[in-house]
Protein backbone atom coordinates (compact mmCIF):
# COMPACT_ATOMS: atom_id res chain seq x y z
CA UNK A 1 0.00 0.00 0.00
CA UNK A 2 1.55 3.53 -0.86
CA UNK A 3 1.99 5.91 1.77
CA UNK A 4 -0.16 8.89 2.06
CA UNK A 5 0.51 12.57 2.35
CA UNK A 6 -1.04 13.66 6.00
CA UNK A 7 -0.81 17.15 6.79
CA UNK A 8 -1.15 18.78 3.44
CA UNK A 9 -0.74 22.77 3.70
CA UNK A 10 0.60 24.95 0.99
CA UNK A 11 3.48 27.47 1.12
CA UNK A 12 3.81 31.16 0.06
CA UNK A 13 6.70 32.73 -2.14
CA UNK A 14 8.31 34.36 1.08
CA UNK A 15 8.36 30.33 2.83
CA UNK A 16 9.34 28.57 0.26
CA UNK A 17 12.43 31.21 -0.55
CA UNK A 18 13.48 31.30 3.81
CA UNK A 19 13.11 27.48 3.77
CA UNK A 20 15.15 27.06 0.42
CA UNK A 21 17.42 29.34 1.88
CA UNK A 22 17.67 27.03 4.68
CA UNK A 23 19.12 24.51 3.44
CA UNK A 24 21.92 25.74 2.12
CA UNK A 25 25.48 24.00 2.99
CA UNK A 26 26.36 26.73 5.59
CA UNK A 27 23.44 26.35 7.48
CA UNK A 28 23.18 23.35 10.49
CA UNK A 29 22.50 20.27 9.32
CA UNK A 30 19.27 20.49 11.83
CA UNK A 31 17.97 23.17 10.06
CA UNK A 32 18.55 21.94 6.81
CA UNK A 33 16.81 18.45 7.64
CA UNK A 34 14.00 20.75 9.35
CA UNK A 35 13.31 22.95 5.93
CA UNK A 36 13.97 19.33 3.44
CA UNK A 37 11.06 17.86 5.31
CA UNK A 38 8.66 20.61 4.77
CA UNK A 39 9.77 21.85 1.43
CA UNK A 40 9.18 18.17 0.57
CA UNK A 41 5.97 17.82 1.92
CA UNK A 42 4.99 20.53 1.00
CA UNK A 43 5.34 19.67 -2.78
CA UNK A 44 2.95 16.52 -1.95
CA UNK A 45 5.59 14.40 -1.17
CA UNK A 46 4.41 11.19 1.15
CA UNK A 47 5.90 10.59 4.19
CA UNK A 48 7.66 7.24 3.40
CA UNK A 49 9.45 9.03 0.74
CA UNK A 50 10.28 11.63 2.88
CA UNK A 51 11.51 9.43 5.79
CA UNK A 52 13.30 7.32 2.87
CA UNK A 53 15.21 10.84 1.88
CA UNK A 54 16.33 12.06 4.67
CA UNK A 55 16.94 9.46 6.78
CA UNK A 56 14.80 10.68 9.36
CA UNK A 57 12.12 9.01 11.48
CA UNK A 58 8.59 8.75 10.49
CA UNK A 59 7.50 10.32 14.07
CA UNK A 60 10.46 13.08 13.69
CA UNK A 61 8.96 13.70 9.94
CA UNK A 62 5.26 14.14 11.31
CA UNK A 63 6.72 16.19 14.19
CA UNK A 64 8.16 19.08 11.94
CA UNK A 65 5.30 18.79 9.67
CA UNK A 66 3.09 19.64 12.63
CA UNK A 67 5.12 22.49 14.32
CA UNK A 68 5.35 24.26 10.60
CA UNK A 69 1.74 24.14 10.36
CA UNK A 70 1.04 24.96 14.12
CA UNK A 71 3.80 27.81 13.64
CA UNK A 72 5.07 28.32 10.63
CA UNK A 73 8.81 28.91 10.46
CA UNK A 74 8.48 29.68 13.53
CA UNK A 75 8.30 26.57 14.33
CA UNK A 76 10.83 25.06 12.79
CA UNK A 77 13.25 26.59 15.66
CA UNK A 78 14.32 25.09 18.74
CA UNK A 79 12.36 25.34 21.58
CA UNK A 80 13.84 26.51 25.02
CA UNK A 81 15.31 23.65 26.56
CA UNK A 82 15.04 23.30 30.67
CA UNK A 83 17.76 23.22 32.51
CA UNK A 84 20.65 25.78 34.05
CA UNK A 85 20.89 28.70 32.11
CA UNK A 86 24.14 28.88 30.55
CA UNK A 87 27.01 29.94 32.95
CA UNK A 88 28.77 32.74 30.93
CA UNK A 89 27.37 34.78 28.02
CA UNK A 90 28.21 34.94 24.07
CA UNK A 91 29.46 38.29 24.38
CA UNK A 92 31.68 37.22 27.46
CA UNK A 93 32.86 34.06 25.51
CA UNK A 94 33.07 36.19 22.02
CA UNK A 95 35.82 39.10 23.58
CA UNK A 96 38.17 36.70 25.23
CA UNK A 97 38.68 34.52 21.95
CA UNK A 98 39.19 38.04 19.97
CA UNK A 99 41.60 39.07 22.48
CA UNK A 100 43.18 35.69 22.62
CA UNK A 101 42.96 36.01 18.93
CA UNK A 102 44.91 39.31 18.84
CA UNK A 103 48.59 40.09 19.44
CA UNK A 104 49.37 41.18 23.00
CA UNK A 105 51.13 44.44 23.95
CA UNK A 106 54.68 44.44 23.20
CA UNK A 107 56.78 43.34 24.59
CA UNK A 108 55.19 39.80 24.52
CA UNK A 109 54.18 37.94 21.57
CA UNK A 110 51.68 35.51 23.57
CA UNK A 111 48.61 35.74 25.98
CA UNK A 112 49.27 34.13 29.23
CA UNK A 113 46.48 33.55 31.84
CA UNK A 114 47.75 36.43 33.81
CA UNK A 115 47.70 38.95 30.99
CA UNK A 116 44.27 37.87 29.31
CA UNK A 117 42.50 37.93 32.70
CA UNK A 118 44.26 41.82 33.65
CA UNK A 119 43.27 43.02 29.47
CA UNK A 120 39.68 41.28 30.48
CA UNK A 121 39.02 42.53 33.92
CA UNK A 122 35.37 42.82 33.60
CA UNK A 123 34.81 39.50 32.36
CA UNK A 124 34.97 36.29 35.40
CA UNK A 125 37.79 34.47 35.97
CA UNK A 126 36.05 31.37 35.53
CA UNK A 127 34.92 31.96 31.92
CA UNK A 128 38.39 32.85 31.02
CA UNK A 129 39.56 29.34 32.17
CA UNK A 130 36.47 27.42 30.57
CA UNK A 131 37.31 29.57 26.91
CA UNK A 132 40.98 29.15 27.08
CA UNK A 133 40.19 25.48 27.03
CA UNK A 134 38.37 26.44 23.93
CA UNK A 135 42.65 26.86 22.50
CA UNK A 136 41.57 29.74 20.10
CA UNK A 137 44.98 30.52 18.93
CA UNK A 138 45.44 27.15 17.74
CA UNK A 139 42.06 27.50 15.71
CA UNK A 140 43.50 30.91 14.41
CA UNK A 141 46.68 29.29 13.39
CA UNK A 142 45.66 26.43 11.40
CA UNK A 143 43.47 29.04 9.46
CA UNK A 144 45.86 30.94 8.28
CA UNK A 145 47.94 27.71 6.93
Amino acid sequence: MAGKPSLLFALNESERRSLENMTQPTMQYRYVQRAKVILMAADGVMNKDIVDETGLSNVIVCKWKKRFIERRLEGLKDLQRSGAPPLYSQEDILEIINTECSKPDEPYTHWSMRRLAEALSQVPKVCLYFVRNLRPALITSSMSE
